[in-house]
């Protein structure tokens, strides 16, 4: 009798171990499961590796070992969303960008942060989609892709990236997109695979499974180039080389022609060896000219020679490019990505994700929190917020990200302006060079849109606002007219430029004087007309 017992009791605390209440093998178990199977991949890729490098030889580090035995035993809990995605349509489409997965820091995410990454977002109930469902849906063409989908996509094409990632995608129902640098993985005079770069073998085995897809990295771009007579180096697609040979810098049709034959050539790289059509690059280091040092023309070029080849070109913006995530809009082929920073909980993840989601009308803050991205300048997030200059700027500036589909409405917040200058509400906002404003200051009050980059005053009112006191200011936009408010009084309204057929909202504060502006802002709402 003595022994049943201690066999009941045992078996208790071996079963609450492995197994949940409906006898199912519990979560952390699963995740467990799941985080193992991707480090002992790993490990042994490392294995290989090794041991085709000549003069070394394979050590099992203490790091290697430990990851492998600790994921399995790993305290934290995976839970399978029980309400799935749903049945609502996504507004936006968010796209997350990753690199190598190192089992250990190496100034990107790691590989356990990205399993618990990836099990958070399920857990949260969110979904990948392939590339092209992503497309179509940009595109117009498919508008039933679930609400709460993104796209999973790593740049590089690198084995450290295959091997963790591949086991993680098939247990947990992923699929991702792998931007490849056929330069590296796909060059004609490779005799021997590289031991870094994925080959064309390891390229068609991932197409087989049916959980990845692949896109350009372009040919040449990833790496640097002598680009004036000191040899300093710049990035290949934004720069004008230095041709050595004869000491000079390459012209324009130079320039224009390298990057054509880049372009189009990692393309064709991957579709003439491969057996499929790709349609999306990834720019390496995001630069799409932007990062020039000697060629302030590149940006236009790249933009034009990339579309000859590619309907949709991936990178990751500042928070002055607008919205995080994507919108279908015939307009634009660039698409933004959301890179996870180093170290990034998966908690914090969630929450950024969350943020961005395309936002309903009416709209009513109940709080601050990271939805309103700062552009520049100072912001405190918390139940109200505080927008203010730092010791080297005259302002600071805020956008409330997921308002981009918004077209008419009446936008309205309560502010305390604590400092001489004006405070602006901002309505259909795309980016930081194309947006309307109404301008409250201590002096007037103007109604203005900046045209890419071009800041016009419509119409000024000879009227001010106080100083450390309680406003409702306000901003109301309707086909293209918009005026200004006082606590619910117009005090001004004129026609504005039709460029702006929609868009979202913020607030800035700007000072004459560096490190002087600062507003309190303590609700906002926002209707549709």
């Amino acid at each position: 009798m003595m022994m049943a017992t201690i066999l009941v009791v045992v078996f208790g605390v071996v079963g609450s171990l492995f197994l949940d209440k409906n006898f199912y093998i519990s979560k952390n178990i699963e995740m467990g499961l799941v985080k193992s199977k991707s480090s002992i991949s790993y490990i042994w890729y490392k294995f290989k590796i090794a041991i085709r490098e000549e003069g070394q030889s394979f050590v099992f580090s203490p790091s290697s070992i430990k990851l492998a035995a600790s994921t399995f035993f790993s305290s934290q809990e995976y839970y399978e969303s029980s309400s799935g995605v749903g049945t609502k349509t996504a507004q936006s489409i968010p796209v997350l960008t990753y690199h190598g997965l190192p089992s250990e820091g190496e100034g990107s995410v790691n590989f356990d942060s990205f399993v618990s990454q990836m099990m958070a977002l399920k857990e949260a109930g969110w979904k990948t989609i392939t590339l092209k469902q992503f497309e179509s849906y940009i595109k117009g063409e498919d508008e039933q892709i679930p609400d709460k989908s993104f796209l999973l996509t790593f740049d590089d094409g690198r084995k450290d990236t295959y091997y963790p990632v591949d086991p993680v995608l098939k247990n947990l129902g992923l699929n991702a997109v792998m931007f490849v640098i056929t330069g590296q993985s796909l060059r004609p005079d490779q005799t021997v695979g590289s031991t870094y770069y994925l080959s064309s073998f390891e390229l068609k085995k991932m197409l087989k499974s049916g959980r990845w897809e692949l896109g350009s990295h372009t040919r040449k771009g990833h790496n640097l180039y002598p680009i004036n007579r000191e040899l300093e180096e710049g990035h290949f697609l934004s720069n004008k080389l230095w041709v050595t040979e004869e000491d000079r810098e390459e012209t324009e049709d130079e320039y224009r022609n390298r990057i054509s034959t880049d372009l189009q050539g990692s393309k064709l790289d991957i579709e003439h060896t491969l057996g499929i059509k790709i349609n999306s690059i990834a720019f390496p280091f995001s630069d799409f000219g932007e990062q020039s040092i000697n060629f302030k023309d590149s940006v236009a070029i790249v933009k034009e020679l990339t579309n000859l080849y590619y309907e949709f070109a991936f990178y990751q913006p500042d928070t002055s490019k607008g919205d995080s995530f994507n919108y279908p809009n015939d307009e634009f082929f660039m698409m933004k990505r959301i890179g996870p920073a180093p170290y990034l909980s998966a908690t914090k993840l969630v929450e950024i994700m969350e943020s961005g989601r395309a936002k309903d009308l009416p709209y009513e803050s109940d709080g601050f929190g990271i939805e309103w991205r700062k552009s520049w300048g100072k912001v405190n997030h918390g139940q109200s917020m505080k927008l203010e200059a730092t010791e080297n700027t005259t302002g600071a500036a805020v956008a409330l990200d997921g308002s981009y589909l918004w077209e008419d409405y009446i936008f309205e917040a309560d502010v305390v302006l604590l400092s001489k200058g004006n405070v602006s509400l901002v309505a259909r906002y795309k980016n930081n060079d194309n947006y309307l404003t109404c301008d409250f200051s201590d002096k007037r009050i103007s109604l203005k849109q900046r045209i890419d980059g071009v800041l016009q005053t419509v119409a000024v009112a000879d009227r001010s606002v106080s100083l450390n006191s309680n406003m409702v200011i306000g901003i109301r936009v309707e086909g293209n007219g918009a005026s200004c408010f006082i606590d619910q009084e117009q005090v001004l309204e004129s026609p504005m430029s039709e460029k702006f057929e929609r868009g979202g909202i913020g607030i800035h504060v700007w000072s004459e004087l560096v490190g002087r502006a600062k507003v309190s802002v303590y609700s906002v709402v926002v209707k549709e007309i």
